[in-house]
């Protein structure tokens, strides 16, 4: 049915390759299906799987970034978007975290607007099981490899081979004379970088020879690698300094801090609050 009406996108929640986090997480409905095989199925109805992961879990282990950058590689995924645990308000995991006195009260509150967007950025909002700084290291390694050129374009190149569009929209003239100079842009752009040019013309070429159709699709992920590669850099260098924060103080001393922060913080809204309800 989505398919018939031209749906070309679409968002999972895969969250985490590991079945016995996806089991204490009561996210079973993820464990029905491998996920390759859920992803192929829906690449073969003409849509892209645009995906979510979670880094933060309390039962990860040292091989949870390598079992989640062989998911994605493995799937094809181009568009990962990867987030560290955010505990959210009213949820079963928040009033655990809270019972068990991890939870920062304040954590739902962005107070520098410059750096703190999303739970890419402000997540982890409680005290996590693991090292905090293993955590974030692990973060860090799978959006540098899973958003490094090379491993982009295989991702985008497996999209494009196994991708089975079947598009109802048919641009006009115009606009597929818009469409050609953007294209042309792209190439300039992307195809005569040092760093992706390779791969980028390895990927439409490959494509182009095996799977016609979904040239139009593999063109637009491609076009998509300037916004992640930017936004991949933003994020590895925001969380960087955050670890070097956590080691140049120790990581006992960081959550004392932090709860200190959050008393500090609960209080100044209270006194807010007292003074607007006067």
């Amino acid at each position: 049915m989505m398919r018939d009406v031209d749906f070309r996108f679409v968002f999972i929640g895969i969250e985490t390759p590991d079945n016995e986090i996806l089991k204490l997480t009561n996210k079973t409905a993820n464990i029905n299906i491998p996920i390759g095989k859920a992803v192929n199925m829906i690449n073969s109805y003409g849509m892209i799987v645009n995906a979510g992961f979670i880094i933060g879990f309390d039962n990860e282990t040292d091989q949870t970034a390598e079992n989640m950058i062989k998911c994605i590689q493995d799937s094809g995924i181009c568009m990962a978007m990867l987030g560290t645990l955010y505990a959210l308000p009213n949820t079963q995991l928040t009033r655990r975290l809270k019972k068990e006195g991890r939870l920062l009260e304040d954590g739902s509150i962005l107070r520098d607007v410059h750096t703190e967007i999303d739970q890419m950025t402000s997540g982890l909002n409680f005290i996590t099981a693991r090292p905090r700084v293993d955590v974030l290291k692990n973060y860090v390694h799978v959006i540098k490899y899973i958003y490094e050129p090379k491993r982009y374009y295989e991702r985008a190149t497996y999209m494009g081979l196994h991708l089975k569009p079947n598009y109802k929209y048919c641009p006009t003239f115009g606009r597929k004379i818009k469409l050609a100079k953007i294209f042309l842009k792209l190439c300039v752009k992307v195809g005569f970088n040092k760093t992706t040019g390779w791969f980028y013309w390895k990927m439409l070429s490959t494509v182009i020879f095996k799977n016609p159709r979904a040239i139009e699709a593999t063109v637009n992920l491609a076009a998509m690698f300037i916004h992640f590669q930017k936004i991949s850099k933003f994020i590895i260098d925001l969380t960087t300094k955050e670890i070097k924060s956590i080691k140049s103080c120790g990581e006992e001393k960081r959550i004392q801090l932090m709860f200190q922060e959050d008393r500090n913080f609960i209080v100044h809204k209270k006194s807010l609050l007292t003074m607007v309800n006067r």
